[in-house]
């Protein structure tokens, strides 16, 4: 299983991926609330796939555009959190 968290300016959005196949995805649109939205779409999404964090395989941030800097940061740290997670556990 993979995870991705795409941004833009416009949009932002989280997919799981199983065998490059996406099996889900949560997209709303970006007002600059991504550090709000973000984790909470995430969990709805591994929960009602009854998946861990543990499971997922590789965590990708993909900044579309040049959006702002702190959104880029928080995708990219967000990511390397759940890296590292996963690393440790």
């Amino acid at each position: 299983m993979d995870l991705y968290i795409t941004i833009s300016r416009i949009n932002a959005k989280v997919s799981l991926f199983d065998n490059n196949r996406e099996i889900d995805s949560a997209s709303w649109r970006n007002n600059w609330d991504l550090s709000r939205l973000l984790l909470f779409n995430m969990d709805r999404i591994l929960k009602k796939h009854d998946i861990k964090v543990s499971e997922i395989g590789k965590f990708e941030f993909q900044n579309e555009e040049n959006t702002g800097f702190t959104t880029s940061h928080i995708g990219e740290i967000t990511t390397k959190v759940l890296e590292f997670a996963n690393k440790y556990q």
